[in-house]
Protein backbone atom coordinates (compact mmCIF):
# COMPACT_ATOMS: atom_id res chain seq x y z
CA UNK A 1 0.00 0.00 0.00
CA UNK A 2 1.17 3.44 -0.95
CA UNK A 3 1.95 5.84 1.83
CA UNK A 4 1.31 9.92 0.66
CA UNK A 5 4.26 11.96 0.33
CA UNK A 6 3.54 15.07 1.69
CA UNK A 7 6.89 16.40 0.09
CA UNK A 8 5.35 15.37 -3.45
CA UNK A 9 3.72 17.83 -5.35
CA UNK A 10 1.25 17.41 -7.71
CA UNK A 11 1.52 17.53 -11.54
CA UNK A 12 -0.87 20.25 -11.78
CA UNK A 13 -2.72 23.20 -10.10
CA UNK A 14 -6.48 22.09 -9.49
CA UNK A 15 -8.26 25.49 -10.64
CA UNK A 16 -11.31 26.42 -8.78
CA UNK A 17 -13.87 26.49 -12.08
CA UNK A 18 -17.17 28.18 -12.25
CA UNK A 19 -18.97 27.90 -15.66
CA UNK A 20 -21.57 31.16 -16.69
CA UNK A 21 -23.10 27.75 -18.60
CA UNK A 22 -24.46 25.33 -16.25
CA UNK A 23 -27.33 27.28 -14.98
CA UNK A 24 -26.06 27.08 -11.32
CA UNK A 25 -25.31 30.10 -8.94
CA UNK A 26 -21.58 31.09 -9.23
CA UNK A 27 -19.67 32.91 -6.39
CA UNK A 28 -20.54 36.66 -6.31
CA UNK A 29 -16.74 37.04 -7.00
CA UNK A 30 -17.01 34.68 -10.14
CA UNK A 31 -19.20 36.70 -11.48
CA UNK A 32 -17.06 40.19 -11.30
CA UNK A 33 -13.94 38.80 -12.35
CA UNK A 34 -16.03 37.71 -15.22
CA UNK A 35 -17.31 41.19 -15.98
CA UNK A 36 -14.18 42.18 -15.40
CA UNK A 37 -12.39 40.21 -18.12
CA UNK A 38 -15.54 41.10 -20.63
CA UNK A 39 -14.89 44.87 -19.99
CA UNK A 40 -10.92 44.20 -21.01
CA UNK A 41 -10.23 45.46 -17.62
CA UNK A 42 -6.95 42.87 -17.76
CA UNK A 43 -5.71 43.82 -21.06
CA UNK A 44 -3.41 46.64 -20.50
CA UNK A 45 -0.70 47.63 -22.54
CA UNK A 46 2.23 48.32 -20.41
CA UNK A 47 3.41 46.84 -16.75
CA UNK A 48 1.30 50.08 -14.65
CA UNK A 49 -2.12 49.25 -16.38
CA UNK A 50 -1.59 45.17 -15.89
CA UNK A 51 -0.60 45.81 -12.09
CA UNK A 52 -3.71 48.69 -11.86
CA UNK A 53 -6.16 45.62 -13.46
CA UNK A 54 -4.82 43.63 -10.50
CA UNK A 55 -4.89 45.98 -7.89
CA UNK A 56 -8.39 47.48 -7.99
CA UNK A 57 -10.27 44.86 -9.27
CA UNK A 58 -9.02 41.99 -7.27
CA UNK A 59 -11.96 40.34 -5.11
CA UNK A 60 -10.85 41.17 -1.52
CA UNK A 61 -12.20 38.29 -0.86
CA UNK A 62 -10.17 36.26 -2.65
CA UNK A 63 -6.51 35.10 -2.16
CA UNK A 64 -3.31 36.02 -4.59
CA UNK A 65 -3.74 32.40 -5.41
CA UNK A 66 -7.73 32.40 -5.46
CA UNK A 67 -7.48 35.45 -7.76
CA UNK A 68 -4.64 34.15 -10.44
CA UNK A 69 -6.13 30.60 -10.71
CA UNK A 70 -8.90 31.50 -11.76
CA UNK A 71 -7.76 33.96 -14.19
CA UNK A 72 -6.40 31.13 -15.80
CA UNK A 73 -8.94 29.26 -15.46
CA UNK A 74 -11.71 31.45 -17.58
CA UNK A 75 -8.54 32.45 -20.09
CA UNK A 76 -8.25 28.77 -20.77
CA UNK A 77 -11.60 27.72 -21.12
CA UNK A 78 -12.46 30.76 -23.65
CA UNK A 79 -8.93 30.37 -25.13
CA UNK A 80 -7.78 33.88 -24.19
CA UNK A 81 -4.21 35.00 -24.40
CA UNK A 82 -2.04 35.82 -21.53
CA UNK A 83 1.54 37.89 -21.72
CA UNK A 84 3.51 40.94 -20.31
CA UNK A 85 3.37 38.75 -17.20
CA UNK A 86 5.50 40.74 -14.52
CA UNK A 87 5.94 40.54 -11.18
CA UNK A 88 7.11 43.07 -8.99
CA UNK A 89 10.48 41.78 -7.21
CA UNK A 90 11.49 44.96 -5.66
CA UNK A 91 8.07 44.77 -3.56
CA UNK A 92 9.07 41.26 -2.38
CA UNK A 93 12.83 42.06 -1.38
CA UNK A 94 11.31 45.27 0.44
CA UNK A 95 9.51 43.11 3.00
CA UNK A 96 12.26 40.62 3.42
CA UNK A 97 14.77 42.80 3.69
CA UNK A 98 16.83 43.65 7.04
CA UNK A 99 20.03 45.62 5.59
CA UNK A 100 20.12 48.05 3.10
CA UNK A 101 24.32 48.49 2.92
CA UNK A 102 25.26 45.66 2.70
CA UNK A 103 22.31 44.03 1.43
CA UNK A 104 20.89 41.53 3.45
CA UNK A 105 17.35 39.43 3.85
CA UNK A 106 15.92 37.00 6.26
CA UNK A 107 13.33 34.23 5.74
CA UNK A 108 11.96 32.93 2.53
CA UNK A 109 14.11 35.36 0.28
CA UNK A 110 17.48 34.49 2.33
CA UNK A 111 16.72 30.96 1.88
CA UNK A 112 16.09 31.41 -2.42
CA UNK A 113 19.24 33.37 -2.40
CA UNK A 114 21.24 30.98 -0.81
CA UNK A 115 19.44 27.71 -2.85
CA UNK A 116 20.22 29.84 -5.94
CA UNK A 117 24.54 29.59 -4.66
CA UNK A 118 24.53 26.36 -3.54
CA UNK A 119 22.07 24.43 -5.72
CA UNK A 120 21.72 26.68 -8.88
CA UNK A 121 19.74 23.42 -10.79
CA UNK A 122 17.22 23.29 -8.37
CA UNK A 123 13.34 23.74 -10.07
CA UNK A 124 12.52 25.88 -7.11
CA UNK A 125 15.71 28.23 -8.18
CA UNK A 126 14.94 27.80 -12.40
CA UNK A 127 11.24 28.87 -11.45
CA UNK A 128 12.24 31.79 -9.06
CA UNK A 129 14.71 32.86 -11.80
CA UNK A 130 11.71 33.14 -14.48
CA UNK A 131 9.97 35.28 -12.53
CA UNK A 132 13.09 37.47 -11.48
CA UNK A 133 13.92 38.24 -14.90
CA UNK A 134 9.98 38.30 -16.26
CA UNK A 135 10.36 35.67 -18.72
CA UNK A 136 7.65 33.48 -16.56
CA UNK A 137 5.30 31.77 -18.78
CA UNK A 138 1.54 30.68 -18.21
CA UNK A 139 2.98 26.72 -17.56
CA UNK A 140 5.26 28.61 -14.85
CA UNK A 141 2.28 30.48 -12.78
CA UNK A 142 0.76 27.13 -13.05
CA UNK A 143 3.84 26.00 -11.05
CA UNK A 144 4.40 28.43 -8.65
CA UNK A 145 1.09 27.96 -7.80
CA UNK A 146 1.35 24.53 -6.47
CA UNK A 147 4.09 25.24 -5.03
CA UNK A 148 2.39 28.32 -3.16
CA UNK A 149 -0.49 25.94 -2.11
CA UNK A 150 0.97 22.88 -1.20
CA UNK A 151 0.62 21.24 2.12
CA UNK A 152 2.91 21.50 4.97
CA UNK A 153 2.52 20.71 8.58
CA UNK A 154 3.16 22.92 11.20
CA UNK A 155 6.30 21.70 12.13
CA UNK A 156 8.22 22.12 8.35
CA UNK A 157 6.97 25.45 8.26
CA UNK A 158 10.40 26.95 8.70
CA UNK A 159 12.32 24.01 6.69
CA UNK A 160 12.58 23.77 2.65
CA UNK A 161 8.79 22.71 2.06
CA UNK A 162 7.35 25.65 4.23
CA UNK A 163 10.11 28.26 3.12
CA UNK A 164 9.54 27.59 -0.66
CA UNK A 165 5.38 27.54 -0.34
CA UNK A 166 6.12 31.09 1.51
CA UNK A 167 8.25 32.57 -1.76
CA UNK A 168 6.35 31.46 -4.39
CA UNK A 169 3.30 32.30 -2.40
CA UNK A 170 4.90 36.03 -2.42
CA UNK A 171 5.53 35.99 -6.12
CA UNK A 172 1.81 35.20 -7.05
CA UNK A 173 0.88 37.53 -4.97
CA UNK A 174 3.35 40.72 -6.49
CA UNK A 175 2.68 39.11 -10.20
CA UNK A 176 0.34 40.47 -13.06
CA UNK A 177 0.21 39.89 -16.61
CA UNK A 178 -2.60 41.69 -19.39
CA UNK A 179 -5.41 39.30 -20.68
CA UNK A 180 -6.36 39.88 -24.29
CA UNK A 181 -9.52 39.38 -26.00
CA UNK A 182 -10.50 38.97 -29.80
CA UNK A 183 -14.15 40.10 -31.19
CA UNK A 184 -15.17 36.68 -31.37
CA UNK A 185 -14.00 35.93 -27.74
CA UNK A 186 -15.51 39.18 -26.16
CA UNK A 187 -18.85 38.62 -27.87
CA UNK A 188 -19.32 34.76 -26.57
CA UNK A 189 -18.03 35.88 -23.18
CA UNK A 190 -20.59 38.78 -22.91
CA UNK A 191 -23.24 36.58 -24.78
CA UNK A 192 -22.84 33.85 -22.06
CA UNK A 193 -23.16 36.64 -19.26
CA UNK A 194 -26.09 37.95 -20.93
CA UNK A 195 -27.66 34.30 -21.12
CA UNK A 196 -26.86 34.03 -16.95
CA UNK A 197 -27.73 36.98 -16.08
CA UNK A 198 -30.97 36.53 -17.35
CA UNK A 199 -31.31 32.67 -15.81
CA UNK A 200 -31.00 34.97 -12.75
CA UNK A 201 -33.77 37.49 -13.68
CA UNK A 202 -35.99 34.57 -14.52
CA UNK A 203 -34.91 32.33 -11.39
CA UNK A 204 -33.56 29.25 -13.30
CA UNK A 205 -30.41 28.59 -11.39
CA UNK A 206 -29.96 26.39 -9.01
CA UNK A 207 -27.25 25.55 -6.14
CA UNK A 208 -24.09 24.96 -7.22
CA UNK A 209 -23.26 21.96 -4.55
CA UNK A 210 -19.76 21.57 -5.59
CA UNK A 211 -17.47 22.66 -3.17
CA UNK A 212 -14.18 25.44 -3.58
CA UNK A 213 -11.23 26.51 -1.86
CA UNK A 214 -10.79 29.85 -0.90
CA UNK A 215 -8.38 31.42 1.36
CA UNK A 216 -6.93 27.86 1.68
CA UNK A 217 -10.36 26.12 3.33
CA UNK A 218 -12.96 24.42 1.99
CA UNK A 219 -16.39 26.24 1.10
CA UNK A 220 -19.49 26.14 -0.02
CA UNK A 221 -22.45 28.01 -1.30
CA UNK A 222 -25.69 28.84 0.59
CA UNK A 223 -27.78 26.13 1.19
CA UNK A 224 -30.67 29.17 0.46
CA UNK A 225 -30.04 32.05 -1.57
CA UNK A 226 -32.69 34.99 -2.31
CA UNK A 227 -35.09 34.89 -5.24
CA UNK A 228 -34.61 37.07 -7.65
CA UNK A 229 -37.78 38.93 -7.01
CA UNK A 230 -36.41 39.38 -3.40
CA UNK A 231 -33.04 40.59 -4.40
CA UNK A 232 -35.02 42.95 -6.70
CA UNK A 233 -37.39 44.49 -3.98
CA UNK A 234 -34.81 45.04 -1.52
CA UNK A 235 -32.54 46.75 -4.13
CA UNK A 236 -34.79 48.50 -5.25
CA UNK A 237 -35.64 49.76 -1.71
CA UNK A 238 -31.56 50.92 -1.04
CA UNK A 239 -31.61 52.66 -4.60
CA UNK A 240 -34.56 54.88 -4.44
CA UNK A 241 -33.69 55.87 -0.98
CA UNK A 242 -30.10 57.12 -2.17
CA UNK A 243 -31.89 58.82 -4.75
CA UNK A 244 -33.89 60.53 -2.49
CA UNK A 245 -31.05 61.27 -0.89
CA UNK A 246 -28.30 62.48 -3.23
CA UNK A 247 -30.38 62.21 -7.03
CA UNK A 248 -29.41 60.07 -10.29
CA UNK A 249 -25.89 60.31 -9.81
CA UNK A 250 -24.81 58.02 -6.16
CA UNK A 251 -22.09 56.18 -5.12
CA UNK A 252 -23.60 52.84 -3.61
CA UNK A 253 -21.98 49.89 -1.32
CA UNK A 254 -22.38 46.34 -0.32
CA UNK A 255 -24.80 47.21 2.35
CA UNK A 256 -25.86 43.91 2.22
CA UNK A 257 -23.50 41.68 4.30
CA UNK A 258 -20.80 42.53 6.93
CA UNK A 259 -17.34 44.06 5.49
CA UNK A 260 -14.36 42.22 4.82
CA UNK A 261 -10.97 42.82 7.33
CA UNK A 262 -8.13 44.99 5.66
CA UNK A 263 -5.29 44.51 7.41
CA UNK A 264 -5.05 40.80 7.87
CA UNK A 265 -6.87 37.75 5.84
CA UNK A 266 -9.31 36.15 8.41
CA UNK A 267 -9.27 32.39 9.62
CA UNK A 268 -10.80 29.69 7.82
CA UNK A 269 -13.92 29.51 9.84
CA UNK A 270 -14.94 33.26 9.13
CA UNK A 271 -14.59 32.12 5.17
CA UNK A 272 -16.37 29.48 5.42
CA UNK A 273 -19.61 31.26 7.23
CA UNK A 274 -19.30 34.28 4.77
CA UNK A 275 -20.16 31.67 2.12
CA UNK A 276 -22.88 29.22 3.88
CA UNK A 277 -24.30 32.42 4.74
CA UNK A 278 -24.42 34.73 1.91
CA UNK A 279 -27.98 34.70 0.86
CA UNK A 280 -27.93 37.85 -0.73
CA UNK A 281 -25.55 38.43 -4.22
CA UNK A 282 -24.63 42.57 -4.91
CA UNK A 283 -23.23 42.11 -8.04
CA UNK A 284 -25.56 39.47 -9.51
CA UNK A 285 -28.06 42.47 -8.80
CA UNK A 286 -26.48 45.30 -9.63
CA UNK A 287 -25.61 43.88 -13.13
CA UNK A 288 -29.18 42.29 -13.49
CA UNK A 289 -30.62 45.90 -13.05
CA UNK A 290 -27.61 46.82 -15.63
CA UNK A 291 -28.80 44.75 -17.59
CA UNK A 292 -32.45 45.40 -17.04
CA UNK A 293 -31.69 48.85 -18.08
CA UNK A 294 -32.12 50.51 -14.69
CA UNK A 295 -28.88 51.50 -14.18
CA UNK A 296 -25.81 52.54 -15.84
CA UNK A 297 -22.67 51.42 -13.94
CA UNK A 298 -19.20 53.84 -14.92
CA UNK A 299 -17.19 52.48 -12.02
CA UNK A 300 -17.26 48.76 -10.01
CA UNK A 301 -14.39 47.79 -7.63
CA UNK A 302 -13.89 47.79 -4.19
CA UNK A 303 -13.69 50.84 -1.31
CA UNK A 304 -9.63 49.56 -1.18
CA UNK A 305 -7.49 52.65 0.22
CA UNK A 306 -4.00 53.06 0.85
CA UNK A 307 -4.61 53.62 4.56
CA UNK A 308 -5.79 50.33 5.22
CA UNK A 309 -8.13 51.65 7.66
CA UNK A 310 -11.55 51.06 6.29
CA UNK A 311 -12.66 47.54 6.44
CA UNK A 312 -13.77 45.95 2.54
CA UNK A 313 -16.96 46.18 0.38
CA UNK A 314 -17.79 45.95 -2.49
CA UNK A 315 -18.42 49.77 -4.35
CA UNK A 316 -20.11 50.98 -7.44
CA UNK A 317 -20.41 54.54 -9.42
CA UNK A 318 -24.20 54.47 -10.93
CA UNK A 319 -26.59 56.54 -12.42
CA UNK A 320 -30.34 55.35 -11.79
CA UNK A 321 -31.79 55.76 -15.76
CA UNK A 322 -35.48 56.69 -16.58
CA UNK A 323 -36.71 52.72 -16.71
CA UNK A 324 -36.14 52.72 -12.89
CA UNK A 325 -38.51 54.87 -12.25
CA UNK A 326 -40.93 54.01 -15.33
CA UNK A 327 -44.29 52.47 -14.48
CA UNK A 328 -44.50 50.30 -17.10
CA UNK A 329 -41.18 48.56 -16.16
CA UNK A 330 -43.20 45.28 -16.45
CA UNK A 331 -42.88 45.68 -20.38
CA UNK A 332 -39.81 44.47 -20.97
CA UNK A 333 -40.56 44.17 -24.75
CA UNK A 334 -41.19 46.15 -27.92
CA UNK A 335 -41.31 46.59 -31.42
CA UNK A 336 -40.56 49.99 -33.02
CA UNK A 337 -41.81 49.49 -36.83
CA UNK A 338 -41.23 52.97 -37.52
CA UNK A 339 -37.46 52.31 -37.07
CA UNK A 340 -37.38 48.45 -37.21
CA UNK A 341 -36.13 47.99 -33.93
CA UNK A 342 -37.03 45.26 -31.57
CA UNK A 343 -36.20 46.12 -27.84
CA UNK A 344 -35.22 44.17 -24.97
CA UNK A 345 -34.79 45.38 -21.79
CA UNK A 346 -31.80 47.65 -22.55
CA UNK A 347 -30.74 45.45 -25.62
CA UNK A 348 -31.85 47.10 -29.76
CA UNK A 349 -31.62 44.91 -32.17
CA UNK A 350 -32.79 46.19 -35.68
CA UNK A 351 -34.14 44.62 -38.50
CA UNK A 352 -34.30 46.00 -42.01
CA UNK A 353 -37.15 47.41 -42.69
CA UNK A 354 -39.97 45.66 -44.97
CA UNK A 355 -38.44 42.15 -44.85
CA UNK A 356 -40.16 39.06 -44.00
CA UNK A 357 -38.87 39.25 -40.75
CA UNK A 358 -39.85 42.86 -40.04
CA UNK A 359 -43.28 42.07 -40.97
CA UNK A 360 -43.85 39.38 -38.91
CA UNK A 361 -42.21 41.05 -36.17
CA UNK A 362 -44.57 44.19 -36.90
CA UNK A 363 -47.62 41.80 -37.17
CA UNK A 364 -47.14 39.98 -33.51
CA UNK A 365 -45.99 43.46 -31.91
CA UNK A 366 -49.24 45.20 -32.84
CA UNK A 367 -51.57 42.64 -31.59
CA UNK A 368 -52.69 44.40 -28.15
CA UNK A 369 -52.41 40.38 -26.93
CA UNK A 370 -48.58 39.73 -26.51
CA UNK A 371 -49.26 36.01 -24.96
CA UNK A 372 -51.16 35.29 -28.39
CA UNK A 373 -49.97 32.06 -29.93
CA UNK A 374 -50.23 32.79 -33.72
CA UNK A 375 -50.38 30.15 -36.40
CA UNK A 376 -48.18 30.71 -39.37
CA UNK A 377 -51.04 31.24 -41.42
CA UNK A 378 -52.71 33.44 -40.06
CA UNK A 379 -49.59 35.79 -40.37
CA UNK A 380 -49.09 35.13 -43.54
CA UNK A 381 -52.74 36.29 -44.31
CA UNK A 382 -51.29 39.62 -42.96
CA UNK A 383 -48.59 39.64 -45.72
CA UNK A 384 -48.37 39.39 -49.50
CA UNK A 385 -51.35 36.70 -49.98
CA UNK A 386 -50.11 36.23 -53.39
CA UNK A 387 -46.41 34.49 -52.32
CA UNK A 388 -47.86 31.80 -50.95
CA UNK A 389 -45.77 31.37 -47.72
CA UNK A 390 -45.78 27.92 -46.25
CA UNK A 391 -44.94 27.56 -42.70
CA UNK A 392 -41.59 26.44 -43.00
CA UNK A 393 -41.08 29.84 -44.16
CA UNK A 394 -42.12 31.44 -41.23
CA UNK A 395 -40.36 29.28 -39.26
CA UNK A 396 -37.47 29.90 -41.17
CA UNK A 397 -38.12 33.54 -40.25
CA UNK A 398 -38.54 33.34 -37.05
CA UNK A 399 -35.09 30.79 -36.38
CA UNK A 400 -33.08 33.35 -38.23
CA UNK A 401 -34.58 35.98 -35.69
CA UNK A 402 -34.03 33.95 -32.53
CA UNK A 403 -30.43 33.39 -33.88
CA UNK A 404 -30.23 37.47 -34.20
CA UNK A 405 -31.31 37.54 -30.45
CA UNK A 406 -29.22 35.54 -29.02
CA UNK A 407 -26.32 36.64 -30.86
CA UNK A 408 -26.70 40.23 -29.15
CA UNK A 409 -28.56 38.89 -25.53
CA UNK A 410 -28.20 35.50 -24.46
CA UNK A 411 -31.42 34.80 -24.93
CA UNK A 412 -32.38 31.35 -26.49
CA UNK A 413 -36.05 31.06 -25.79
CA UNK A 414 -37.77 34.76 -26.65
CA UNK A 415 -39.89 32.98 -29.25
CA UNK A 416 -41.54 29.29 -28.98
CA UNK A 417 -42.23 28.14 -32.35
CA UNK A 418 -43.47 24.72 -33.25
CA UNK A 419 -43.78 23.22 -36.71
CA UNK A 420 -47.05 25.61 -37.40
CA UNK A 421 -47.04 28.73 -35.00
CA UNK A 422 -45.11 31.38 -32.69
CA UNK A 423 -45.56 32.74 -29.99
CA UNK A 424 -43.55 35.34 -27.17
CA UNK A 425 -42.29 33.70 -24.84
CA UNK A 426 -44.49 34.60 -21.39
CA UNK A 427 -41.23 35.11 -19.06
CA UNK A 428 -40.47 37.72 -20.95
CA UNK A 429 -43.28 39.68 -21.07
Amino acid sequence: MDIFDITKLPDKYTFNQESLSEEKYIDDNSLFVYFCISQGLFSGNNDSDSQAGFLFFHPFEWTSIDFIAFLLSVSESYGLIIENIKTIIPAIEDEYEVSFEPKEYMGAYKWILELKEKEPNREEVALFNKFFTDTASVSDIERALIYANRIVPFKDKKNEFGLSKEIFGKIIAYTSFSITLNSFQKNKLKNDLNSYLEAFIQEKLIKNRKSKRIGNTFVEQSENIFTFKKHSLLFKEYLQKMQNDFGNFITIENTFEERFPNLKYPEAEIIRKRYTGRNFLFLHILLAFKKQGFIKISLLCSNWDYHEDEMLTYKAKIEILPAFFSENQSKKISFDEDKGFLILNDSVIKFRKFTEQYHTLRIIFNNKNLEKEWMFSEIAEQMDFAKKYTDKDFHNYFSAIKRRVSAETGLKDLFLTTNQSVKINKDYL
